[in-house]
């Protein structure tokens, strides 16, 4: 078998191969190989005025999929493959915000950074605003 056949085979492969990036194909292995994990917990802060609190989080591949009643994330899940995961459930859950009491050093590190708070941080240089969902 000569080159011209070896660049034939590479040239149907490349033809026949839905072009995608490195992170494309590994996103899309993950993805279809992860199942959702859903967690329970006592209760979960939302911050969207509309439904401030919820019982369950179904989150894949770092997404988060669906909020609110345990049998309601189920049902939005649909056919994608979850778990439940309840070491949460006698614990609150918040959204992973900075902590306002933080030691000196972190909230000397965390001034120079955007804050996100669930409440109102007066500051020397202004107040920044709780941050909602709208």
């Amino acid at each position: 078998m000569g080159r011209s056949f070896f660049a034939m085979v590479i040239l149907l492969f490349t033809i026949t191969v839905k072009s995608q990036t490195l992170q494309e194909v590994g996103s899309s292995m993950q993805s279809a190989t992860s199942k959702a994990v859903i967690y329970v917990a006592k209760e979960i802060i939302t911050l969207d005025p509309k439904n401030t609190t919820a019982e369950a989080v179904a989150v894949l591949n770092d997404k988060i999929l669906s909020v609110g009643k345990l049998s309601d994330v189920k049902l939005a899940l649909g056919a994608t493959p979850y778990e439940v995961d309840n070491r949460f459930a006698k614990k609150v859950l918040v959204p992973g915000f900075i902590a306002q009491h933080d030691h000196p050093i972190l909230a000397a590190l965390t001034l120079a950074s955007e804050v996100l708070s669930i409440e109102d941080w007066v500051l020397p240089s202004g107040t920044v605003p709780a941050s909602m969902v709208h």
